[in-house]
């Protein structure tokens, strides 16, 4: 996607407990990404105190039917398997 011809949305869409290989996290704020048009739109997961934890792609391009698609572990961009965040060691 050219930078000059898309457009980068963000939208907040609630907290979810989240769980990663660096622990459940409860109350993330789980923001939309969408890059278009004929871009994709990502799920970001952030943690209290931590950071984004995680990431997953719900859409390309190529998809059909838009963002509504399940997410299987191949759309799995990102997420925290480890860290030490002041003086907090996860997991």
């Amino acid at each position: 996607v050219d930078p000059e011809e898309s457009d980068l949305i963000f939208n907040y869409l609630g907290t979810e407990t989240v769980t990663v290989p660096a622990g459940t996290f409860d109350h993330c704020l789980k923001i939309q990404a969408d890059i278009g048009p004929g871009g994709y739109t990502d799920h970001l997961y952030f943690a209290k105190d931590v950071g984004l934890i995680k990431a997953e792609r719900v859409s390309t391009d190529d998809d059909d039917e838009g963002w509504f698609l399940l997410v299987d572990s191949m759309e799995l961009l990102a997420e925290l398997h480890s860290a030490t965040i002041n003086g907090v060691d996860y997991p």
